[in-house]
């Protein structure tokens, strides 16, 4: 094939301005220029390089659309995944606190038990000393209390 036609008509074939094709004249179509008396003209041949090309950049499209409902597919899964682990983790939360009400319980009974047994001992410790105390006067005195008397007569 060995059609030329002017630069302004191939820009508007393949949808350039003159001045995008005047760019790339030294560069990828360089083999497709002819000069006669001055002017340049363009083999129509190049129309299917750039025929190719838009066909890559439609593949290239179509590839990148495709790439970006991959990922966007991948990321949903991966929000739904956190969402499953964020409830999960709520659930395990919920037990948690249950169970360190339950415990606050348990330390608050023990406590009381253990404020009621140290008065316990107190009133024992009390008694006992009332009782050392009651021995030593009557030991120091000779004279022994109705308690004693009393307990010593039924021996």
């Amino acid at each position: 094939m060995d059609d030329y036609i002017p630069i302004k008509e191939f820009a508007e074939e393949v949808g350039l301005s003159k001045q995008a094709i005047y760019q790339r004249l030294e560069k990828d179509l360089k083999q497709f220029v002819k000069v006669e008396n001055g002017f340049k003209s363009i083999n129509t041949e190049a129309l299917e390089l750039f025929a190719l090309n838009d066909s890559i950049k439609v593949e290239s499209v179509e590839m990148l659309e495709n790439t970006d409902n991959i990922l966007l597919e991948s990321v949903k899964e991966s929000i739904k995944a956190l969402k499953q682990q964020l409830e999960t983790k709520d659930r395990q939360l919920e037990t948690k606190d249950i169970q360190l009400s339950e415990k606050d319980k348990q330390i608050s009974d023990l406590t009381t038990a253990l404020l009621n047994e140290q008065r316990s001992a107190q009133q024992a410790q009390a008694l006992h000393a009332g009782t050392i105390t009651q021995n030593t006067i009557e030991e120091t005195t000779g004279k022994k209390g109705l308690i004693s008397k009393w307990f010593r007569q039924g021996h």
